[in-house]
């Protein structure tokens, strides 16, 4: 249990030890002339108190037997009131030392707590940082390695911690001294300071990495030495630059073109620029960015030249620091320079300083990135999931995307509207696999998906929350992870419920008649042709029946075209109740009607049939309070004898009925050839 002196219980017991030692120390004084001597024998208690601290219960056992088997030596070898007054002392002392332990071991708790709380706090950041970073225990025992060192010297952080000393063999040999003596400098004699420096490493394939090293001391609240935490950067490429530039400037004009050929390799634009701000060397691609010819702007002042007007005053300030060695060289910043068209382009820089044989500041090597494309493609990214968030949002197709399993992943408002739903809580609480109609389609939309990826406008009918069937066109596509696995997938509905409606009734009217809901001619004709295919391969005749209704011309002239139109619904609806399954009643137009019988086996039924519509006629017609009294003249041809096509049967029908008509009206005729 950790002693925590914040905790109400711990302040008692630390009150009662400090209690009991003053009364121990003023019973040591009143037996003073034994406590002297009982006071050098108390040593014995020191190793049973660290016995009890460092062995728990065992070391309490053993103090206590230890203790017992004293006490009974002293009894046996000293009268009662030296054992009383050495008893007293004793207690007192090791309660005395009991206390200083205690004490100890409370400041080494809440030291070895905060030295926990901020390793933490170090390695959540040093986890994804681009560096590579440690921290050492007060011995140099490594504590923490950031997994950025497998990428920097090929080593990962379990093989630091398996072989501690491989920090020490990768160092360049060349550099192995300098190191060892900055480890030992840093970690005995300056205890206190910062550390910074640059090496050479030899990475886990032979390679030569240049490493710019950063530590510095961690301490806790009291000041005690925790450790210390370093950063390792790879500054290969930036030495390699430097090396290439200060070659450039000690051979001076002899290797200035060899340097500048090497420099102009460089995918990275560099720069030398001069204490007095004047550009004094730069490679092709900063050329190339910045639109100028090299002996365009070597020479010129580089603010002048190349920054805008509005950064002017704080970059030059920025740069009398940087000559004054008031800021960090290596640090990484942005900003937007000119080129030599006025355009402003957007450069990430890192600058290096240039030193002269004295150690004295002459400028700096600054190499920069133009960012320009990647900032703006940023932009362009952040605008596109702009565009898609309105696009979903406010789409009136519902936009879907779920898991394999059918689970939603996300979907937009027009989705929940699309399957009545109230909410987008309610929605997600149901799979998207119960709103099939048919489970057959979701078979068929898988496989298709599977087969080419996508489906482009997939009918599909969907079951809504309160169970409408809604039409839709499916459009879908397969989401897939980073390995190629499917991990669900996304696309959009369209609700063509209204619009097959639509369809069904456009089909409808193409093929009714608007007034009575009969077969238009149009029908007629397909049903005729089915029936006479039908019987030339069955061999069976087949009637066709053509009627009108007798002075129907008179009922639209008296009573008006209303009650004709009640008339015609009326005989459509008697009609339609009196002819067989299978049989077709259609209106030819005004008041003509159209009959299809190719269920007839001889003249004679068609005979009954015919009679039958002319008894039927005989009840009046109620229209509008009208009691109508109508008769109806028909004619009838017969297949194959009286034709085998549709516009012959009904023209020698239409031939049959005028003689009907014409021989006193209410009766029928056979087509006579």
């Amino acid at each position: 249990m950790k002693f925590d002196y914040k905790n109400l219980s711990s302040r008692w017991i630390f009150l009662s030890i400090v209690v009991t030692s003053f009364l121990s120390i003023a019973a040591s004084v009143f037996f003073f002339i034994n406590g002297c001597f009982i006071i050098f024998q108390n040593i014995f208690y020191i190793p049973l108190i660290l016995a009890c601290f460092y062995y728990g219960k065992r070391g309490y056992a053993f103090s206590i037997f230890l203790v017992l088997v004293y006490f009974s030596l002293v009894v046996i070898f000293t009268d009662y009131t030296t054992v009383i007054g050495g008893a007293a002392i004793r207690v007192g002392f090791f309660l005395i030392i009991a206390s200083i332990i205690v004490t100890i071991s409370l400041m080494n708790s809440r030291t070895k707590y905060k030295l926990i709380k901020e390793r933490e706090s170090f390695q959540t950041v040093a986890d994804f940082t681009y560096d590579w970073a440690y921290w050492t225990d007060p011995k140099q025992n490594l504590i923490y390695v950031s997994p950025s060192c497998q990428r920097i010297c090929g080593h990962n952080p379990e093989k630091f911690f398996a072989d501690p000393s491989l920090m020490s063999k990768i160092v360049h040999p060349g550099d192995r001294d300098q190191f060892r003596r900055h480890m030992t400098d840093y970690h005995d004699k300056c205890i206190n300071t910062v550390g910074e420096f640059e090496f050479r490493i030899l990475n886990k394939y032979g390679e030569d990495r240049w490493i710019s090293h950063l530590c510095q001391p961690v301490f806790g609240n009291d000041g005690k030495f925790m450790g210390r935490r370093a950063n390792n950067r790879d500054i290969t490429d930036r030495k390699n630059a430097e090396e290439a530039l200060i070659k450039s400037e000690e051979n001076l004009r002899r290797e200035r073109d060899w340097a500048q050929n090497y420099l102009d390799v460089a995918a990275t634009m560099l720069i030398v620029i001069g204490r007095d701000a004047k550009i004094k060397l730069i490679n092709r691609k900063g050329c190339e960015i910045l639109g100028y010819r090299e002996d365009e702007i070597v020479g010129e002042d580089w603010f002048d030249k190349c920054l805008p007007p509005g950064f002017l005053t704080d970059a030059r300030a920025l740069y009398r620091r940087l000559m004054a060695g008031e800021v960090l060289s290596n640090t990484e910043l942005e900003n937007k320079v000119l080129d030599s068209k006025g355009r402003e382009r957007l450069i990430a820089w890192r600058n290096s300083l240039l030193h002269d044989d004295k150690g004295q500041i002459t400028g700096v090597l600054a190499s920069g990135n133009d960012i320009t494309e990647k900032k703006q493609m940023e932009l362009d990214l952040w605008e596109s999931e702009q565009r898609y968030r309105a696009f979903f949002e406010t789409s009136r197709d519902g936009t879907f995307m779920t898991g394999v399993d059918g689970r939603w992943i996300e979907f937009n408002p027009a989705m929940v509207n699309l399957l009545g739903y109230n909410s987008e809580e309610e929605l997600k609480a149901v799979n998207i696999n119960n709103f099939y109609k048919n489970i057959e389609d979701r078979g068929r939309l898988e496989a298709l998906l599977m087969e080419s990826g996508y489906v482009h406008d997939y009918p599909i009918d969907i079951i809504g929350k309160d169970g409408n069937i809604v039409h839709a066109l499916v459009t879908s596509v397969i989401r897939r992870g980073p390995t190629g696995n499917i991990i669900g997938y996304q696309g959009v509905v369209n609700d063509i419920t209204e619009r097959k409606r639509s369809e069904e009734a456009i089909h409808w009217l193409a093929y009714h008649d608007s007034l009575t809901g009969l077969p238009n001619r149009a029908l007629f004709n397909d049903r005729a042709d089915l029936s006479i295919s039908q019987a030339l391969r069955e061999e069976k005749p087949l009637a066709i029946m053509i009627f009108d209704l007798d002075k129907f011309k008179d009922v639209n002239d008296t009573l008006g075209h209303n009650v004709g139109d009640l008339l015609l619904k009326s005989v459509s609806e008697r009609m339609s109740h009196l002819i067989r399954k299978g049989d077709t009643v259609a209106r030819m137009g005004g008041d003509e009607f159209l009959l299809i019988f190719p269920t007839i086996k001889r003249d004679e039924d068609v005979i009954l049939i015919a009679s039958k519509i002319i008894e039927t006629f005989q009840t009046p017609f109620l229209c509008n309070a009208h009691e109508l009294k109508v008769t109806t003249s028909l004619g009838i041809s017969i297949y194959p004898k009286d034709g085998e096509d549709v516009d012959t049967l009904v023209k020698r029908a239409d031939i049959a009925m005028y003689k009907a008509k014409q021989t006193g009206r209410n009766r029928y005729e056979l087509y006579q050839g």
